[in-house]
This record gives structure tokens, sequence and C-alpha cells, in this order.
């Protein structure tokens, strides 16, 4: 299965990530959206952060976790590696919870460019297809 895929957008970025469960469908936005800024198959998971959030739908909480993982790219240099995660998405009525361990490094130890400012509700959609998750994201660049 293809992990994303990047579609045509005016003057932001758009992709499509797939997934066969929730906790592969978020890592793969993840990298659809850091792909952008650096090579994301380079990066080595050298260190690791913690990664706790709830939100009030599963939806909200894949906004959430990227803008998160955008906050720490800005305070820390962090960029997720492709390999390491060790996340579980939980599922409640009314919340949704994410929490585990994100490997990655410090993103100037790579070749980079550009700026991601958010990942957006802008054309948003996260849905279940046969046999695996798909979502659509718009990136604030």
């Amino acid at each position: 299965m293809e992990k994303f895929k990047y579609l045509t957008h005016t003057a932001d970025a758009k992709f499509v990530a797939k997934g066969r469960t929730h906790e592969n469908v978020f890592m793969n936005s993840a990298y659809a959206m850091f792909n952008l800024l650096t090579d994301i198959k380079r990066v080595r998971g050298k260190t690791s952060v913690k990664i706790f959030l709830k939100s009030k739908t599963i939806e909200n909480l894949l906004i959430d976790f990227l803008n998160e993982l955008l906050f720490l790219l800005e305070v820390k240099n962090f960029v997720p590696a492709m390999k390491g995660h060790t996340i579980k998405i939980t599922l409640r009525p009314g919340e949704a919870e994410i929490k585990g361990r994100i490997k990655g490094d410090n993103i100037k130890k790579y070749e980079h460019h550009g700026h991601i400012k958010s990942a957006t509700y802008n054309e948003f959609s996260f849905k279940k297809i046969p046999r695996a998750y798909r979502a659509q994201i718009v990136v604030d660049i």
C-alpha cells in the first residue's frame, strides 16, 4: 500500500496518507508533511520525544498531532524518522487520545528547505476505506 502521495493545490501543499490502522495513517501523514521539508527517508532515529494528546474526535486528534509535531520542529528542531515510533491511539465516546514515543533527529543535520505553518481543516477528510484509513490534509506553507 502506498503510504502517501501529493495532490495539486494552488497555494499550499495537499497530500493523501493511508494506513491499515489509525496509528499507521497518523504516522504516514507526519511523514508526508515532513517530507515536504527534507528527505524523510534519510532521517535517523537518534532521539525520541513523548507524545500525549487528547481531542474530542479522531479527526481533531490527527490535526492536533501534526501541529504538535510542527511545534516540536520549531522548538526543538525535531523531525520524525520513518522508523521507531511506538504510538497508541485510544477511542472512547467523545474522546480520542494518542500517546507514545516518536523517534527522530535534529533537522539541522539534514538538507532541508521551506517552512510549514500548520496543518489545516481546509479540504480535510478522514475516512475508513476497504482494509485501511485515508486522510487528506492541506498544510499551510
